[in-house]
């Protein structure tokens, strides 16, 4: 039996430039592409800056976004972007909370420990801060959300008519957290949520601290290695970590990003890729577009399970060329191979996210 596949899509440029309304409809309409292809989850990028001085389209808020999207979808997971530089811990939390129990347990959370320049400055904080110091500030953080999230037990609420009791106060638990950066006393002003505290955290894992930070608290790692060589080294070193934590390999998933160009023959695949070449944003790192996926939808396919089969990756986050149809033709034509050779599903199997990743 094969190993199962992973898939989540990007939803970086699903607005397609357009603003307001326009924009959520785009965002609507890409996220129930995804859904009917049965991807486990959408990833919301976010970065609280206008980059006015560059490339720039308008957005949304993702936490306030997930909360709309989450009314008119069923399946699809849904993973919002969050700094613990720039957020509040109790606010966040019962952001999420709200948003896994308005979705019914599809809930994510993206975990950033640092921020931008332009968000920085936004919020009034330090450009430079080190990254011991964001590192302490993001595990103190991560343990209070999770704490929050069951700050009530899941049967706290009975809420029966006949002995008038709509709470019970033994089963409340307040956290009296005092830390090195935050103060807070607990509990949580919502219900435990569908997923409990396990409501899934994806993190990047690009340097050694990353990598110890994601082993001992991630379920999804998330980066943009340009080949199946460095993404297998990833792959090995943050899988390696787990067992110093006592969690076992499949406990967290390695989901590297790939943009794929879709075309019915090799040379038009390579048309498609030295057309992205001449789109690229020069001000792009190198790893913006990940690895790129060129070809046939076999060939796609070919790559893509070569990359599971050699411990590449337990899965993969679909990017956005920017290219005509690029999305549309992965769900269209690569998506049904990957079905054929039953690396993905075809249908959603579990009632959560968590569910869905088999964790």
């Amino acid at each position: 039996m094969n190993r199962r596949m992973r898939l989540g899509l990007s939803m970086a440029g699903a607005g397609e430039g357009a603003t307001g309304a326009a924009l959520f409809e785009n965002i609507l309409r890409r996220l129930q592409l995804a859904e009917s292809a049965g991807f486990d989850f959408a990833l919301f990028p976010d970065e609280a800056a206008a980059a006015v001085g560059g490339a720039f389209h308008a957005g949304l808020e993702p936490l306030t976004l997930l909360s709309a999207l989450a009314a008119v979808t069923r399946h699809v997971g849904l993973i919002a972007t969050a700094s613990t530089r720039l957020q509040d811990p109790f606010h966040l939390a019962r952001k999420l909370a709200s948003i896994d129990h308005l979705s019914g347990g599809r809930a994510g959370w993206n975990l950033a420990t640092a921020a931008t320049g332009g968000e920085t400055r936004n919020f009034g904080l330090p450009v430079d801060e080190p990254a011991a110091a964001l590192d302490a500030r993001a595990r103190e953080f991560l343990s209070i959300v999770r704490r929050l999230f069951v700050s009530w037990d899941a049967d706290a609420f009975p809420r029966d008519l006949a002995s008038g009791i709509y709470m019970d106060r033994a089963k409340m638990h307040r956290l009296e957290h005092a830390g090195a950066h935050y103060k807070v006393r607990g509990p949580l002003d919502v219900a435990q949520p569908p997923q409990g505290e396990a409501i899934p955290v994806m993190t990047s894992a690009t340097t050694a601290d990353a990598q110890d930070f994601a082993a001992e608290f991630a379920d999804i790692v998330h980066d943009r290695p340009a080949t199946a060589d460095a993404a297998r080294a990833q792959y090995r070193a943050v899988k390696a970590r787990l067992s110093r934590h006592g969690r076992p390999p499949e406990s967290l998933l390695m989901m590297p990003g790939v943009t794929p160009l879709v075309a019915g023959t090799q040379q038009r695949a390579d048309d498609l890729r030295g057309a992205l070449y001449d789109r690229a944003d020069p001000d792009e790192g190198p790893d913006a577009r990940g690895a790129i996926v060129a070809g046939t939808p076999a060939h796609i396919a070919d790559i893509l399970e070569g990359w599971i089969a050699s411990d590449a990756a337990d899965g993969f986050v679909v990017l956005t060329s920017g290219l005509p149809g690029g999305v549309e033709d992965f769900v269209a034509l690569v998506v049904p191979e990957l079905q054929r050779r039953d690396l993905v599903g075809s249908s959603y199997e579990a009632a959560t996210l968590r569910g869905y990743l088999g964790l």
